[in-house]
């Protein structure tokens, strides 16, 4: 997914115990302005050994995670990702 960025731009950090907190903003897929934190969890050693990567806003977020599913359906299979087709309103 990370070619889906056209770049990252790390724009905070802070660091609480063996955490670490990266905001960032990403332009994506011709228009979308992607916003987000990745969270690294570091061990003893300080070698990371957890990463978790959270996006925001909303709307862009589910632009996202639609275009995930298509680019990765074999492999996270139909359920793995947003479908707007499913959808109830």
């Amino acid at each position: 997914m990370s070619n889906t960025y056209e770049f990252l731009q790390f724009t905070h950090q802070a660091t609480s115990g063996r955490r670490t907190y990266r905001e960032w903003t990403a332009p994506a897929l011709g228009g979308l302005q992607l916003k987000g934190v990745t969270v690294l969890v570091r061990d003893q050693q300080g070698r990371i050994e957890a990463a978790a990567i959270h996006h925001r806003l909303l709307n862009e977020s589910l632009l996202l995670s639609e275009h995930a599913g298509r680019q990765l359906l074999d492999v996270l299979g139909p359920d793995g990702c947003y479908d707007p087709t499913l959808r109830t309103r």
